[in-house]
């Protein structure tokens, strides 16, 4: 069992470690149940933290500078991916090379700040490769939360609308996520900066 929070208060994982605890102290001793369950919290402090320290679970560190959306290159992430069978080494080697584009990251932050200023607050993200379906379920999440907060977000609340496949939106709140590097992304940027209507 693997149970991640890094305060021990969450109310899921709380829950869920309360139920699976009783059952497994049906069938095992104190010394196996220590075997069978790990703790990724706070390196510090915590209700977690506490249990783990006080029944000699075995624990993995939630770092202080991660916040919970970005976590899956964290122990949080991969050390369940790596019991899933998924390589840990090549998603976090993925993760260094998708470093190299960041410039890329931040010229699409610009395009998406200027489509905004104009109006067009919804967004669309076609993806036709179907191994990242779960990747754009991730990326969902990214977007509402770091964008969705107290209703003045580029997705999220009463105003704005996060679009995931559609078409059919009103052309004057439309806006395209163009997934192009380099020159194609200036040269976009040029274009929306010269008009009121981009596509």
């Amino acid at each position: 069992v693997n149970v991640v929070s890094k305060s021990g208060t969450t109310l899921e994982p709380s829950v869920a470690l309360d139920v699976i605890l009783k059952e497994l102290k049906k069938r095992y001793s104190n010394d196996e149940l220590k075997k069978r369950i790990i703790a990724t919290t706070d390196k510090e402090k915590g209700t977690l933290k506490e249990l783990a320290d006080k029944e000699g679970y075995t624990t993995f560190v939630v770092p202080d500078n991660i916040g919970g959306r970005y976590s899956v290159l964290s122990p949080v992430g991969l050390f369940p991916l790596e019991v899933a069978g998924i390589s840990a080494s090549k998603l976090l080697k993925g993760a260094r090379i998708a470093k190299k584009y960041e410039d890329s990251a931040i010229e699409y932050a610009v395009i998406r700040d200027i489509l905004y200023n104009k109006g067009k607050t919804i967004e669309s993200y076609t993806v036709y490769e179907p191994k990242l379906y779960y990747f754009t379920e991730w990326l969902k999440q990214l977007f509402a939360e770091s964008h969705g907060k107290e209703e003045k977000g580029k997705h999220g609340g009463k105003k704005q609308q996060y679009n995931v496949g559609s078409g059919c939106v009103a052309k004057q709140q439309w806006r395209y996520c163009v997934a192009t590097f380099g020159k194609a992304y200036r040269k976009l940027v040029q274009r929306l900066c010269r008009r009121s209507t981009p596509f």
